[in-house]
């Protein structure tokens, strides 16, 4: 498995500390063992730039933020399981720390029924 063909704009921990999570350049998300940097399972492909990545609180997911959308995916599949369309410019994401919900720019998305909330 190779790294990263271009820019990491990210890097983030999961819950356990155990794995990092790294959003780049060239459109993909990819994992990390934590104790030695070798690569865990193969890298999740956007069609666009990937800025941020956050992990949710059990560590069974994280949401994506590239230059066009919002999305979740599963680590142990690495399917992507919901996505929404945003506006470019801010590359943000964050979880609600209680709820199943995400904050983007301009949005709070429900990650269950993939409605938004506001």
């Amino acid at each position: 498995a190779k790294g990263h063909s271009s820019y990491v704009y990210e890097v983030t921990w999961n819950p356990a500390g155990t794995l990092l999570a790294s959003a780049s350049r060239d459109r993909s998300v990819r994992f990390w063992n934590a104790k030695d940097g070798t690569p865990v399972g193969s890298a999740i492909e956007f069609p666009h730039f990937v800025y941020a990545v956050r992990w949710n609180s059990d560590g069974t997911r994280v949401a994506v933020k590239t230059d066009l959308e919002a999305a979740v995916c599963s680590v142990e599949t690495r399917e992507i399981t919901r996505r929404w369309p945003t506006q470019g410019g801010e590359q943000v994401v964050a979880w609600h720390p209680k709820r199943d919900w995400l904050a983007v720019p301009k949005a709070v998305l429900d990650v269950q029924t993939g409605e938004t909330v506001w």
